[in-house]
């Protein structure tokens, strides 16, 4: 025998959010919604037993967001199961724009002795099936459509185009709608392994660049980058850490303030990196405004002024040769680099030796033997290697940033197929 456990989440916030000019009928509003939440419960649970026809169907609980049923296992049944898990997913995702959740898991089987002695464990093995289900909410719709909307937009799509033909064929604005789409084309097939998306944001950014002509020459002048976003007061690319950099400092002289960067993962969507990014620009307006200075940008976690910026930019430039340069110790990259969690990636590539990724000493002494970075130190006054533990100080943030900046730079190029040029 097998379990099925359905457990909506987000019902509390759907049944209570009612708006303040719904007052006058937010009792009714009220009862119908704690309706809909129940039919939603029973239609699931009618729908699981007329599909796989179960007819030995046993109800263990039920309440106002969850139920469990006793069914008996069958061949096949896995597969049928997570089908009809993903379909209903789809439906809650589209319907109610992902803020109710499904969580449906399929138990793996018990005995009957499991059913009669062990009853604690079998909960707690439902207990937690859901709540690693709720933590990947949405998770397959989202893997398998990342960066796709539905709508292409290539033709004209609105009665206005049909009944009021212009020029040139389509309005204004099924024309923007066709070049967003052309944009989401693009991105949809855009390779986004190891890159990073870049949000600069400023109130006059048309101003400061003199013309949309000049920002788009820019952009040219990268074309490995690319633009998800230009105008409203906003820049929004996506490119290698190198670009996304360089790029930025460029802007920067043109009276830039302040930047955001943010890694794009594997799993991650657009929609929640761009959020990651939008939070890393009001650290950097923070910064601005707490302190006197002509801007800054945040990026590896870290909020810079623009001339720090530039100061770990020259001392990645040196970590990067380095690695192909000299023997350096692991404990060099993972001291100031805990996030890099490929381990196992760089014990098994075989473009990787002991002297690419360092052998095993202390972070003062691997400094002290490399002459390059102690002259970056010293022109930038970083003398004293006890300040590098103070996290709020200057030294410690030029530095850090530095190093990721050098790592993340290696790390591309070991996707690449090595790190030598």
């Amino acid at each position: 025998m097998r379990y099925i456990n359905c457990n909506i989440s987000g019902i509390s916030d759907f049944v209570f959010n009612i708006n303040s000019y719904d007052q006058n009928d937010s009792a009714k509003l009220l009862k119908g919604r704690i309706f809909l939440a129940q039919s939603m419960l029973g239609s699931i649970k009618h729908k699981l037993e007329s599909l796989f026809e179960l007819k030995n169907t046993v109800v263990i609980s039920s309440d106002g967001c969850s139920f469990t049923i006793l069914v008996e296992d069958k061949k096949g049944i896995e597969k049928e199961f997570n089908d009809f898990a993903d379909v209903i997913e789809e439906f809650f995702f589209e319907e109610y724009n992902a803020e109710i959740y499904p969580a449906l898991i399929l138990t793996k089987p018990y005995s009957q002795k499991d059913l009669s002695e062990n009853m604690g464990k079998i909960q707690s093995d439902i207990n937690t099936l859901t709540a690693h289900k709720k933590r990947r909410k949405f998770y397959n719709i989202i893997k398998k459509s990342r960066f796709v909307i539905k709508k292409s937009f290539r033709n004209g799509l609105c009665r206005l185009c049909e009944k009021n033909p212009v020029e040139s064929g389509i309005c204004s604005l099924c024309n923007t709608a066709m070049e967003y789409g052309a944009r989401q084309d693009a991105l949809s097939s855009l390779d986004l392994k190891n890159k990073y998306l870049l949000l600069i944001s400023s109130e006059d950014i048309r101003e400061s660049l003199n013309s949309e002509a000049k920002l788009e020459d820019l952009i040219k002048e990268f074309p490995s980058m690319y633009p998800v976003l230009t105008g409203e007061g906003r820049i929004v690319l996506i490119g290698s850490i190198d670009d996304v950099i360089n790029f930025s400092l460029v802007l920067h002289k043109s009276s830039i303030n302040y930047a955001g960067v943010h890694k794009i993962s594997d799993n991650s969507t657009l929609r929640s990196v761009y959020r990651q990014t939008e939070n890393a620009v009001l650290k950097s307006k923070r910064l601005l405004k707490v302190k006197s200075n002509d801007g800054a940008i945040t990026v590896f976690d870290l909020t810079l002024k623009w001339n720090d910026l530039e100061s770990a930019k020259e001392l990645s430039d040196l970590v990067y040769k380095t690695v192909s340069d000299k023997k350096i110790s692991k404990s060099f990259w993972y001291k100031y680099y805990n996030c890099w969690q490929a381990t196992e990636r760089i014990n098994g590539n075989d473009h990787f030796s002991s002297r690419d990724i360092l052998g095993a000493a202390g972070i003062s002494s691997e400094i002290n033997r490399c002459i390059e970075l102690k002259e970056v130190f010293r022109r930038n006054k970083i003398l004293n290697m006890d300040k590098l533990c103070r996290k709020d100080d200057k030294t410690y943030k030029i530095m850090l940033a530095g190093l990721r900046y050098g790592i993340s730079r290696v790390e591309e190029k070991m996707k690449s197929g090595g790190i030598y040029d």
